[in-house]
């Protein structure tokens, strides 16, 4: 009878490796795949702030000079 919960035991941790395996592996999966998607959207937000910092950079204080002498 001893032998028999051992057995159980044996095969209760080979299931519950097994059910973490793949809850790794999902974990993984989905990890991928929410990266591969932020990196699709990451070009478009960089367009963004470029166009949002572009005025910034492109302005000049100085009066513009007449080119008529």
């Amino acid at each position: 009878m001893k032998q028999d919960y051992v057995t159980l035991y044996e095969q209760a941790n080979e299931i519950r490796t097994k059910q973490i395996q793949d809850i790794n592996n999902q974990l993984v999966h989905r990890s991928v795949m929410v990266i591969k998607w932020l990196g699709s959207k990451l070009p478009i937000v960089l367009h963004g702030i470029s166009e949002l910092l572009r005025p910034l950079f492109s302005w000049n204080p100085q009066p513009p000079r007449s080119h008529s002498h």
